[in-house]
This record gives structure tokens, sequence and C-alpha cells, in this order.
């Protein structure tokens, strides 16, 4: 237990010699000639004794370990390179990187593969080996509440190492999540760091690490007063292949495709829009309030349990596998509020069978972790209000890679209500809602979506993203008639 517990806390996957050969030969075969070495998190030293052989130019180093085993391992195994590569047993999060890289001979390589994990899956285990907390993504309000706080730690790794490379001559290797490289790469453009060259190597995550995971090699070229806001994106960790793509920063964000951006970029938003799109029902505790169907007002939940329940306060629900598969609703979901903070003490005199109902499982309810729940009336879900009951919706998933628009009405003579993972438009008309559909579905807009998304994000489509196309241009005229539901 405490081994996995420690393989959790510390990121603990080493790195096969295989793939370490394969990002010092491809940073060689660019053009990289350090005289400075840096592997922030050495383990067992791979890293090191790779960028050794591969760059025989190396005369002044450290890799640290917070882990005092590895170091001995390392200290054993480097020989007569001793007197180059300086070995310690340290704590990245306390060490002082910009005194030491400021003091460093140039050109600089930082390589290596910090841990692959996030701040609440170490605090989930107890764990201490995070950083101080502050909000560096300056996240407001329910955003801050509702894990867009999360953050993985070789984020936070990389960004202090980023800071401290900005004016050096420096070259940095670093195996990580796609989505840590998309963010720190965010950071460096928004903050006007010295990055010139970069580029992304994706990597077969599976199969060197057994990790369902979307990773790459985020190889960085630092120079002073030379700033790029482009990355070229390879399909494989191979220096022979031509990008398949560019990523780049516009308009304040990191669009996927700026060739692709450059042609459909006229039909971004700049004005505030009439068409509101919103997210479904968040209520974290779908065991007890996601039902199926077994009869007349006879319901089953995630326990086993079948209850007898009233018709008022239960909706038929549509989550993203339904939605982008076009099924009918096959779950019901007890919807407690009309909108967020309504008091749902008045479900007790409307519907006393559903309140007995959430009374017996009110631990399960009050266990759920979010701070948004904290301070509410008791049964309280988010997500809800007027727009959740229209009669009509234009929806989307926000999981699948392909984006698919689809209208939803009504289900057995009850609204349609969506979860959290879809977003949507809600009108009071059908006709309105279909002409929606079909403009949202078109070439123009889905070249638009694609040119800034990013298929591989755990939510590739949010409301962030959609209310950037502006739909008045799509349609090509001021506005259609509506019957906007709000």
């Amino acid at each position: 237990m405490a081994r996995s517990k420690n393989k959790v806390e510390f990121g603990d996957f080493q790195t096969p010699a295989e793939l370490v050969s394969r990002v010092c030969n491809l940073i060689k075969q660019n053009g990289a000639n350090p005289v400075s070495l840096i592997e922030p998190t050495c383990g067992v030293g791979n890293f090191v004794f790779s960028a050794l052989e591969y760059f025989p130019s190396i005369e002044k180093g450290i890799a640290l370990d917070i882990n005092p085993t590895y170091t001995q391992m390392v200290k054993k195994r480097i020989g007569k390179d001793k007197s180059k590569v300086e070995i310690q047993t340290e704590d990245f999060f306390q060490f002082n990187w910009n005194k030491y890289i400021a003091n460093l001979p140039e050109p600089i390589l930082v390589i290596g593969n910090p841990p692959w994990v996030t701040n609440s899956q170490i605090s989930s285990i107890e764990g201490t080996n995070i950083p101080t907390k502050n909000n560096s993504q300056k996240l407001k309000g329910m955003d801050a509440l509702t894990g867009k706080s999360n953050f993985d730690i070789s984020e936070w790794m990389m960004i202090k190492l980023f800071d401290a490379l900005t004016d050096r001559n420096a070259t940095l290797a670093i195996l990580c999540k796609l989505s840590v490289a998309r963010k720190v790469l965010t950071y460096a453009w928004k903050n006007g760091l010295d990055i010139g060259e970069s580029a992304i190597y994706e990597i077969d995550a599976k199969e060197d690490f057994d990790a369902s995971v979307e990773a790459c090699l985020l190889v960085v070229r630092f120079s002073p007063n030379v700033i790029s806001k482009e990355c070229l994106w390879h399909s494989s960790l191979s220096s022979n292949l031509q990008p398949n793509r560019i990523i780049g920063f516009r308009n304040g964000r990191v669009v996927s495709d700026v060739v692709l951006y450059e042609k459909w970029k006229h039909l971004l938003s700049q004005t505030e829009q009439e068409y509101i799109w919103r997210s479904g029902i968040k209520h974290d505790c779908s065991r007890i309030m996601e039902l199926h169907r077994v009869g007349e007002n006879r319901y089953q939940n995630g326990l086993g349990e079948e209850i007898e329940l009233e018709e008022e306060y239960i909706y038929p629900l549509v989550k993203s596998s339904d939605l982008f598969n076009e099924r009918e609703p096959s779950r019901w979901v007890i919807v407690t509020q009309k909108k967020v903070g309504d008091d749902t003490s008045a479900i007790e005199k409307i519907a006393p069978k559903t309140w007995a109902y959430l009374k017996s499982h009110q631990d399960d309810l009050a266990k759920r972790t979010s701070g948004i729940y904290k301070n509410r009336p008791p049964f309280s879900i988010f997500g809800i209000g007027n727009y959740s009951f229209s009669p009509w919706k234009v929806a989307i998933s926000g999981l699948y890679k392909e984006p698919r628009f689809r209208m939803l009405g009504t289900y057995l003579g009850k609204p349609i209500v969506a979860d959290d993972t879809v977003n949507f438009v809600s009108f009071g008309s059908a006709a309105d809602a279909k002409e929606l559909a079909g403009v949202l579905n078109s070439n123009s807009a889905l070249s638009f979506l694609r040119a800034m998304t990013f298929v591989d994000a755990k939510r590739p489509y949010t409301v962030d993203l959609l209310k950037q196309l502006d739909i008045h241009k799509l349609i090509g005229r001021p506005r259609i008639k509506s019957s906007l539901f709000d």
C-alpha cells in the first residue's frame, strides 16, 4: 500500500530507456548542443545518462529527486561523470531555480519526465508533494469551486522552469500530458516569455507507461528577445516527418490550427450574443438522483432500490452518450429546484414521497464534496434555470471529439433536460431550433470549431468555446425570428 501511495504522490513512473534514447536523439537531430544539463526529477537517472551519452558537450549540470533511494542509485552509476553532474536529494518545490539557472553556462538543456499527477489526486491520499496553493489561473467564482482549479503538478513545475529560462539560451524537452503542454505554452504566450521555436511530438502513453492519457514530448527553445506564438504539432516522435498542423496564440486564446483559424476567423464573435449557451444540470450524486423507469410512477435508482415517486420533480434526462448517439432518454432525474438557490422545503408538501426518498438518502447527498453545495438548501442542484425547462433545445456533447448538434424536444409530455456534460441553447419554437441546428451542423461552423478545438481535451466543446462562434454571421443576417427561452 505504501509503495502504491508513493507512486501516486510522486508520479513515480520511470521512463523506459528506449523512449529516453529516442527523445535525446530527436533533440540532437534538431541541433541541440548543450553545455549545461538539468534533470529536475531524475528518478533512476535514465535521462541523465542518455543525455551525457548523446551530448558530450555537457560540462555542468544537476539532477534532482525527492527520493533518496533513487539519488543514491544515480550516484553509484554515474562514475567519472560525477564531476559534471551534481546529484541531489531535493524537493523541486523548495529549490531556487531562478538562482541556479542564472549561474549556468549556455546553452542549457532541461530534460525529463515530471509527475503526471494532479494536486487533487495527491490530496486524496493525504500526500504533501504539492506546491503552496494559489489561484495561478485567476479563476473566479464557480470555476474555482467546480474543478477548473485542479492542476497538474508538472504544469506548476514547468511554469517555474519557463520563468527561470525566459532570458537564457536554452532548450526544454519534457514528457507530459498534452493538456499540460497546451497550458504551459498558453502561460508563456500570454506572458510574453522569450520562446522561439516550439514543437509537440505525440507519444503512445499506453505503450510506454501503460497510462490511458494523451501525452507528448514538448520541446521549447528559449532565446533572449525572441518571441514566437506558434508551435509545430507532430503526430509521432520523429524528426523526419513534417508537422501535421501548427497551433498558436490568437485573439487571447490557443487555437488548434492556425491555418484553418485564419480561414474562418471572420466567424469569431466580437460582441455579446443573444444566443446564450448553457450547461446542463449538475448534482454529483447519480446513484440517488438518476433513475430508470420500471413502471407507472415507479423507478429504480443506482443502488438497485425500487421506489414510487410523484411526477412533479422528475424529468427525462439525456447524457452525452445519449445525445451523441441520438438515443431517446433512458434515464430520469430528480430536479429539486427551478433555479439555483431555491428553497427545497416545498417538495415535502407537493411531493411527499419524493421528499421522503431524498430524506432517506440525505447522508449520500451531504457527502458531495464540491464547495458549491456548502450553505445551500438541502438536495440542491446547479446548472438550473428557466432555460432548463424549455420545450426545445439545440445541444452538443461536451465530451466527444466529433461535434454533433442535435435538437431536443419533449419526451412523454415533459421537456428533456441534460446533464452537465451537455451544452445547449434553449428555444420555445421548434422551427427556430431546427434552423439553428442546421447552421451549426454546416461545414462553416464545424470548420470554425475544429480550428479552435483540441479534441484530446477532457471536454473539447465548452460553453466558453461555443460562445466564440458568431451565430448571426453564420446565418448571414442580423438575427433569425427568435423564440429564445431564457
